[in-house]
């Protein structure tokens, strides 16, 4: 069942809490790894593909509180997975992303900086950060804004759409933050 559904300019991004037969699903490790579509090793955190590679064809990212970020560019495009162990090691600005002229940004639904309760340990990870709030002697960490404000500083011209859902707050989404157990959001894209 498909609980979010959005529209990009070369395809289709949609989010599901059941998983669909035959899905090449990368065995994800909160790295800064991105690999191609096509490769035999998908221990990453991240697809890259160019052009004309994926027609008709569906990819997919699993999360449970973690980003879900598409980047559509002129020359192909990029399915990331990042928690915030990924956007500590900037896998949203690993270098090969260059490859594609990234255009536009999809972060899907994801735990949002009101949910995401962290640990003072957290200023040691992101030292310059003005993502922390103090909310009733508790640090939260909007990991939302600190990718756009880095990927805009790395691509100026990006348009981004964060879609601003909790998966914390919104039963709808599984969230282990919330619940403690490992199911998953099948983050989805098919490319026109």
């Amino acid at each position: 069942m498909k609980i979010y559904k959005k529209s990009l300019t070369q395809g289709d991004f949609w989010v599901q809490t059941k998983a669909l037969e035959n899905l090449k699903i990368l065995k994800q490790c909160h790295s800064n790894l991105i690999v191609p579509l096509n490769s035999q090793n998908l221990e990453a955190d991240g697809f890259i593909w160019k052009n004309n590679e994926i027609k008709n064809s569906i990819i997919a990212i699993y999360t449970a509180d973690c980003l879900p970020i598409l980047i559509e560019g002129k020359l192909g495009g990029v399915f990331l997975h990042a928690g915030w162990r990924g956007v500590h090691k900037k896998i949203h600005l690993n270098s090969l992303i260059d490859s594609i002229d990234p255009q536009y940004v999809l972060i899907g639904p994801s735990i949002q900086g009101n949910s995401f309760e962290v640990t003072s340990e957290f200023y040691d990870y992101f030292p310059n950060s003005n993502n922390f709030q103090i909310l009733n002697k508790k640090i939260y960490f909007n990991l939302q804004t600190q990718v756009k404000e880095d990927l805009i500083k790395k691509w100026p011209k990006l348009s981004i759409i964060d879609d601003k859902i909790d998966t914390y707050s919104n039963l709808d989404f599984h969230s282990f933050r919330r619940t403690g157990k490992t199911d998953r959001n099948y983050n989805l894209y098919k490319l026109y």
